[in-house]
This record gives C-alpha cells, structure tokens and sequence, in this order.
C-alpha cells in the first residue's frame, strides 16, 4: 500500500471531499462545526501559553507557537470536524459541477456559525470560568486580540493579505491530509491556522474577521481549491495528461 496519492489522484479526492460535505443535515454541521471552532480554541489557548514571556530568538518563539496551533488541525481532520477555512476547498467540487452554489454557501453558512459558538464557549470556559487567565497568559491574551482589530491605516488590507497566506497553508496541510494514506502520516501535515477572533462585535466585524474571512476565501477557495481544480480536472488537464 502505498503512503501517498498522487496529484491527480488528490485533485479527485479534494472533488469528492467537497460533494459529501454536502450531505450532512443542518444539525451535524452546526454540531460539527461547534467541535471544530472549540479544537481550534484549545490549540490558540496553547499557543498563548506557549508565546507568554520571552524567546531569545524571536523566530524561534514563532516556530513554537505556529507548530503548537497545528494541534488544532490535526484535531478537526483525524477525528473529525467542520473548519470553514478548510471547506473554503469545496469551490473544486462547484467547478466540477458536483455541487451547486446553494449547497455550498448553505454548508459555509452553518459550519462559520458553528465555528463561531464553538470558539465562544470554549473562550467563555477559559476567560471566564476556569481562572486560566487570570495571570501573565491572561494579559498575553489580550494583547493579542487587540492588535487583531487595532484601528490603524492599512490594517484591514494587511488581514486580508494575512488571511490569504494562511488559508493557502490550511488548506494545503487538509490536501496533504486527503493525500496521506496512513494516520502517522496525517499526523504531520498541521500547520499554523488563525481563525475565529473575539471581541466588542462591531470592531470584530469592521476590523477583522471581515477581512481575514474574504482573505481565508482567497487562498483556500481559489489559490488550493480552483488552482488544483484547474490543474488537474478541466478537459484540458485530461487532454494533456492523456
């Protein structure tokens, strides 16, 4: 057996991944997506608690923090889970005419909701219930979700640039995940996703998740999602490859 598809073989996959997405009722895919908001929240609580204090080399603290979050992915694909960011990649099965566009925004709709509640309980659970953060982790915490919707010139246009590169790299890892054949392997494709941002709802929106979303949007949908689609589903691809 061997430990990898091929390209076309994971173009295929990534076609038939994103048709049975669809197939989930309302109700799994809320409740799906609420585990996935919440793994992803353990891994950014992780990684706040790993980047607190100082690192001599500050490339070094970025590594640690980055390799930590992957945690999270790891969680929402080997078990199992609905990440908006990664389902950005059902655009190859809308362009393969396996879905339609209803289908797919219904799914993106549901799951992005369910991200959110999962997010916001597990944040509800450590801010507020557990004491976690009541000390430097706490204060490192805040920090980081100021600077998120810091209103400064350039700064939605920078998240969305932001957001387009680590979109690009989620939905790379979910691909190599697709692609990998035995779950040690799996276990390594994580790699460093920053979603689901809380804070005063108007300067989330206006500042943040508006930006980041249409940036995931970007590099999962069309920079993974349609460019691999494009490689190796349209006629022309088959053409070549024949």
């Amino acid at each position: 057996m061997k430990n990898f598809l091929t390209p076309p073989e994971i173009a295929e996959q990534v076609v038939a991944w994103g048709q049975a997405k669809t197939q989930h009722s309302t109700r799994n895919a809320l409740l799906l997506g609420c585990l996935a908001g919440a793994y992803i929240g353990f891994a950014a609580h992780l990684a706040t608690v790993v980047g607190t204090g100082t690192f001599a080399w500050v490339g070094l603290q970025q590594f640690v923090v980055g390799t930590v979050f992957s945690v999270g992915l790891m969680l929402v694909v080997i078990p199992g889970s609905e990440l908006w960011t990664g389902n950005t990649l059902m655009s190859a099965a809308l362009l393969e005419r396996r879905i339609t566009l209803v289908q797919m925004l219904r799914n993106w709709g549901v799951v992005y909701l369910g991200n959110l509640v999962g997010a916001l309980i597990l944040a509800w659970m450590i801010a507020g219930q557990s004491g976690i953060l009541d000390g430097a982790f706490g204060v490192k915490a805040v920090q980081i979700a100021a600077a998120k919707v810091e209103q400064s010139p350039g700064h939605n246009l920078e998240y969305f640039f932001r957001a387009v590169g680590c979109n690009w790299l989620v939905c790379l890892a979910v691909v190599q995940a697709m692609a990998a054949q035995l779950e040690g392997v799996r276990a390594l494709c994580g790699i460093d996703p920053r979603v689901l941002e809380q804070l005063n709802w108007a300067t989330m929106w206006q500042y943040n998740l508006l930006s980041v979303t249409l940036g995931n949007l970007v590099g999962g949908g069309l920079c993974v999602g349609a460019c691999y689609w494009w490689i190796y589903r349209t006629p022309r691809a088959n053409r070549t490859s024949g």
